[in-house]
């Protein structure tokens, strides 16, 4: 079966706490045409073994809510989403204003829009919100045009995920209830160890049944 970029970002997130919306289907409108995936971690979670990036974003330099917009790739990270590409940055508010992350006025989405397409980053009392990539290895754009935005490769974290997924399961002790590429994604990592995990998904993106 093969296994899409998105929902290994998607199952990497939720298994560290974000509350994550996939790109299509049940996202709003301005998120399915984003092409992004949105998540959202609160800062009080308490759990082992979450990606120390998460941890601090939620909790310096204060306790707030985190909102990632993701892209995830099976090349180098990058960043190409249609909201950062239109040119008064329209989109890119609406798609603030449909998911909630900021209050205020509609001055401040308009400036949180402006400093997402430039930086990649807006930090606000109430919420932080950032853009997201994965991919195979760094992306050199991203790097120079948006350093402050975290890059996830993935030989770093598809350890982490089988990781988290077989202490998971050693605290449930049964199937998770997962949608059906979550649970293909659980039960090779169960059957495999952390490299071989590593291999077959970032190698090939493909999962055996």
């Amino acid at each position: 079966m093969t296994i899409t970029p998105e929902t290994v970002a998607y199952w990497y997130l939720r298994l560290n706490g974000f509350l994550t919306v996939r790109q299509t289907g049940a996202g709003t409108r301005a998120a399915s045409a984003s092409g992004l995936l949105v998540g959202v971690r609160f800062p009080y979670r308490v759990a082992r073994r979450d990606d120390a990036r998460f941890v601090a974003m939620s909790n310096e330099p204060m306790p707030r809510p985190v909102f990632l917009l993701v892209e995830a790739h099976t090349g180098p990270c990058a960043l190409t989403s249609p909201v950062l590409r239109e040119r008064r940055g329209t989109a890119m508010e609406t798609l603030l204003a449909e998911i909630g992350a900021l209050g205020g006025t509609h001055a401040v989405r308009t400036g949180a829009s402006e400093s997402l397409r430039t930086t990649g980053l807006f930090s606000h009392a109430s919420a932080l919100v950032s853009l997201a990539t994965f991919g195979s290895d760094f992306g050199e754009d991203v790097t120079s045009r948006y350093p402050a935005v975290p890059q996830f490769v993935w030989r770093d974290i598809l350890p982490r995920l089988h990781a988290k997924i077989t202490e998971s399961e050693s605290v449930a002790g049964r199937e998770p209830w997962w949608d059906a590429e979550g649970l293909l994604l659980w039960r090779r990592a169960l059957s495999l160890d952390a490299p071989s995990f590593t291999l077959e998904v970032s190698d090939r993106w493909e999962l055996a049944a």
